[in-house]
């Protein structure tokens, strides 16, 4: 079932784009088709101005045409009369603008969504007492930026119960209410119970996703982006609508203890193997603290210069897996198998034996987490995709622009 970030709804998301319904405002034009008369200045295919009584009505006019540039300010005049209401809206939100001290010019002042129609209705009296209407529809054109997402994990990947939500914008969201507005348009939704989520900003092109606890095992999860009209900044809008699904896979978690130098490898919940360790020796401790798994690597080269050793190395390792940005991998390590299970020599990998390396290394999926206790060194959020979950849930919710 769906569910909301915080909450337990349907879909988890901020409040939904506003709806508005275009025929209260077209009620407001007081005025039925036998009553009609057309005015110099108006009349469009979405409808022509119009007088509502027997004594003619102001000019109105309007620079409006029917493909409206983007960046065009929309001019409503009335040179004999007064405007009384002008109203430019769409599916996807209203147009604001002001009127000057006479009250016969409205010009635009915010931002139209690019590619929406628009409708605008506009009323005028003058002193004789005629009332003119005016009532046009347009469409916007092409917003000069157009903000996109790039959403991880992939449509149609399986990835394991750890794995976050990340989406990577196309260009920089720095505006709290442009934030919001993003946020609101990336909802998550599955068909199981993920309880509380919530999104969190890593920076202004990137934010991510995480339920308070792992993901259920078996979940299929969808990610729709709804970027059609929402506004990421001045003249950055977004033009497309797309869904990414993927799925969790069963719950596979690795629990690495290292006073005891071993590693309890559990499928939904179930330990099938203990797997003897060898970790990070003193100046180069493992870090504490839930990883995932971030990459599959049959043939790796490692370097002391690629890991930040003072002490030279330089070896080929096989069946790595990636646990960190920094450079701790779970690889095969022949060279340490006897003294896996008794103590730490590495300079921060976990190594295991080749023949466990090549069972875990069939067994594993991207995002399954990997649990380490009892080191010194604490792992970090953003070294790795892991390092979400190592932020305490009140302060990860206190990431999201809609907290």
């Amino acid at each position: 079932m769906p569910t909301p970030g915080r909450s337990r709804t349907p879909a988890w998301s901020g409040a939904g784009l506003v709806s508005l319904a275009l025929p209260l405002v077209l009620a407001l034009a007081g005025c039925s088709p036998a009553d009609a008369q057309t005015q110099p200045g108006g009349g469009s295919r979405g409808g022509k101005p119009t007088a509502a009584t027997s004594v003619p009505g102001p000019e109105v006019t309007t620079n409006l045409r029917d493909t409206m540039p983007f960046a065009s300010k929309i001019v409503v005049s009335a040179p004999s009369g007064k405007l009384g209401s002008v109203t430019v809206i769409s599916a996807h939100g209203s147009v604001r603008g002001t009127l000057d001290d006479a009250g016969t010019r409205w010009v635009s002042t915010t931002e139209r969504a690019p590619g929406v129609t628009y409708h605008l209705l506009a009323t005028a009296t003058n002193d004789a007492g005629g009332t003119t209407t005016l009532d046009r529809s347009f469409t916007t054109g092409p917003a000069p930026r157009t903000l996109t997402a790039d959403v991880s994990p992939f449509g149609g990947q399986e990835v394991g119960v750890g794995q976050p939500i990340v989406v990577r914008l196309s260009s920089p969201v720095t505006g709290s209410a442009a934030r919001r507005d993003v946020e609101r348009a990336l909802v998550v939704s599955a068909n199981k119970d993920f309880g509380l989520a919530s999104w969190h900003w890593t920076g202004s092109r990137e934010l991510h996703f995480r339920p308070k606890d792992f993901w259920p095992a078996r979940t299929k999860v969808t990610v729709a982006v709804n970027f059609v009209g929402v506004r990421g900044g001045k003249g950055l809008w977004g033009a497309k609508n797309r869904t990414v699904n993927f799925a969790i896979g069963r719950a596979l978690v690795m629990n690495i203890n290292d006073d005891k130098h071993v590693m309890t490898v559990t499928v939904d919940g179930k330990a099938v193997r203990k797997v003897p360790v060898s970790m990070g020796r003193s100046g180069y401790e493992t870090r504490s603290g839930i990883k995932t798994i971030m990459s599959h690597e049959r043939r790796v080269r490692m370097t002391s210069e690629s890991y930040g050793g003072t002490d030279f190395y330089d070896e080929i390792v096989y069946y790595a897996q990636r646990l960190t940005w920094s450079g701790e991998y779970i690889h095969s390590a022949p060279w340490s198998v006897g003294v896996q299970g008794r103590r730490n020599v590495s300079h921060g990998c976990v190594n295991i034996s080749p023949k466990n390396a090549v069972w875990l290394f069939g067994k594993t999926l991207i995002g399954d987490p990997v649990i380490t206790t009892g080191t010194r060194r604490r792992m970090e959020q953003g070294n790795g995709t892991g390092g979400d979950w190592n932020v305490s849930w009140a302060t990860w919710v206190k990431g999201s622009a809609l907290s």
